[in-house]
């Protein structure tokens, strides 16, 4: 084999595997304490979420489930440890529309059960769970913006091209 040839394959292989890493780093929509939440269990969620509850969830994407999913672990953790789990067999029988629902689709579903069962748990709960969401290790693919540890949520990033006010030239 040529030099060239061999200069044209490695050349070749490197942007192959160049191009691999990046795809494995571009399905990460979020990871919370090294968990990953990939984009495309989130997509997938959204989608199934739209299909289950196609008006009372048109809008709801990928973004959406991303920041659910980031919030959930820490939710139904709280609730199960108070003697209030919330069952995935539960989400499964509101799936109706859904033949074959991800586990990132039933987190959803359970996180909305849940979330009506919070304020029954008391101040004394929630203020827990706020407090292991600020402590937690939470990055988000800068598509959903950055996690806000004070705030607990995603905020959109502005893009760089958008000067602030204070920095805007009058």
């Amino acid at each position: 084999m040529s030099t060239k040839r061999v200069a044209a394959l490695a050349l070749a292989l490197g942007g192959a595997l160049t191009m691999s890493g990046c795809g494995t780093q571009a399905d990460i929509a979020a990871t919370v304490n090294g968990t990953v939440i990939s984009e495309s269990a989130a997509r997938t969620a959204a989608e199934q979420i739209r299909q289950n509850y196609p008006e009372e969830a048109a809008q709801f994407g990928t973004g959406d489930a991303v920041g659910i999913l980031i919030n959930a672990p820490f939710v139904l953790d709280a609730l199960a440890a108070s003697g209030r789990p919330v069952s995935e067999e539960s989400a499964r029988a509101q799936l109706k529309l859904v033949d074959d629902p991800s586990p990132e689709t039933i987190t959803l579903v359970r996180y909305e059960n849940a979330v009506g069962q919070l304020q029954e748990g008391g101040q004394e709960l929630i203020d827990g769970i706020l407090e292991k969401l600020r402590s937690a290790k939470i990055t988000v693919n800068p598509r959903y913006g950055t996690f806000d540890a004070q705030q607990v949520q995603i905020v959109p990033a502005a893009p760089n091209w958008i000067a602030s006010g204070a920095n805007a030239a009058g």
